[in-house]
């Protein structure tokens, strides 16, 4: 009987595990998302002689990209830390793709972006 209780309240924590390693990648995502949004703008004034900054803001954008890659796998570190500590009992069912795969998505698609634009400030330039 004293089993189901504790069951449950196991149940709770994992569950507020997951909820909080959602949060702060939901947070590193709205970070960084906003940084290469401005990145942007500034491409956008580029044409202007005030903004003119050839080609820095690629490769803040690269910089920038890589930090938020390299977020990303640490919180993915963690959340396997956490699945060993709980054991292979508890886990998302097997249809629910891995955060590890998708998470690093944008931020590579982003540093590409930067990388492409990075080659044509020299090529074109």
């Amino acid at each position: 009987m004293t089993e189901a209780p504790k069951q449950r309240t196991l149940d709770e924590i994992h569950i507020g595990m997951w909820k909080h390693y959602d949060d702060l990648r939901q947070k590193k995502h709205s970070t960084f998302l906003t940084a290469n949004a401005l990145l942007g703008v500034i491409i956008g004034f580029r044409g202007t002689e005030a903004a003119d900054l050839g080609f820095a803001v690629p490769v803040v954008g690269i910089f920038i990209d890589a930090a938020w890659f390299l977020m990303l796998t640490r919180n993915d570190a963690y959340i396997e830390f956490h699945r060993s500590r709980v054991g292979e009992e508890w886990r998302p069912g097997s249809w629910t793709p891995r955060s590890s795969m998708l998470d690093r998505f944008l931020p590579t698609i982003f540093g590409l972006f930067w990388a492409f634009l990075l080659v044509t400030s020299f090529v074109g330039g």
